[in-house]
């Protein structure tokens, strides 16, 4: 089964794993759904793993209160002012997704996240390159991998994409490009215990 992630500004760390922040409000709903398990990263690591509870969408004008004390905001304007500065051309009637979790387990020692999702012995960049130069890829794809190899990473491809938000859209092309390269012999798992995380 493909892992699901939830990714998270480093920012957020101590609310998350204190239990302060038990939800996310973003512009674009990640593929989650009630029942779900992800892992969450933070900060350049993955520092547990949660269950969706909720996963629904509201306009801006909507969103209570109570949902942006669940998001862990002390306020519905401490609410706005972030999600204006993460979304500025969001408005009023802009329709964001709420999605709301709980902690199965919060990692004592924090994980890097290319330890638990790149098994790989070379850069992000160096596969990008590797792919762009032997794969068969449709324009999107080639869009991506051609901002990573340009920017050597994955936050900047991803802000380049539209926000910190699409960082899940370039992990996704870049596993792809990776899982397609290692099935033509062009690309080797550093780890065998890491098969099946990638």
């Amino acid at each position: 089964m493909r892992e699901k992630h939830l990714l998270f500004s480093r920012n957020y760390l101590d609310k998350l794993v204190s239990g302060e922040k038990r939800a996310t409000i973003r512009v674009r709903c990640p593929n989650l759904k009630p029942g779900d398990r992800a892992l969450v990263h933070c900060g350049g690591r993955v520092v547990g793993e949660v269950e969706i509870v909720a996963v629904y969408k509201k306009k801006l004008r909507d969103i209570t209160v109570d949902e942006a004390l669940l998001d862990g905001f002390t306020s519905l304007q401490e609410l706005r002012i972030q999600l204006k500065k993460h979304y500025p051309r969001i408005n009023e009637d802009t329709r964001l997704c709420i999605i709301v979790f709980k902690w199965i387990h919060v990692y004592k020692d924090a994980i890097r996240d290319v330890d638990i999702s790149w098994p790989y012995g070379v850069s992000f960049q160096e596969v990008a390159v590797k792919a762009l130069q032997s794969l068969e890829l449709d324009d999107y794809e080639k869009n991506v991998l051609e901002l990573v190899a340009k920017t050597g990473s994955i936050r900047r491809a991803a802000y380049a994409l539209g926000g910190l938000d699409q960082r899940f859209i370039v992990r996704d092309v870049l596993r792809r490009a990776a899982r397609l390269l290692e099935e033509k012999g062009l690309l080797q798992k550093i780890n065998a215990n890491n098969e099946g995380k990638s």
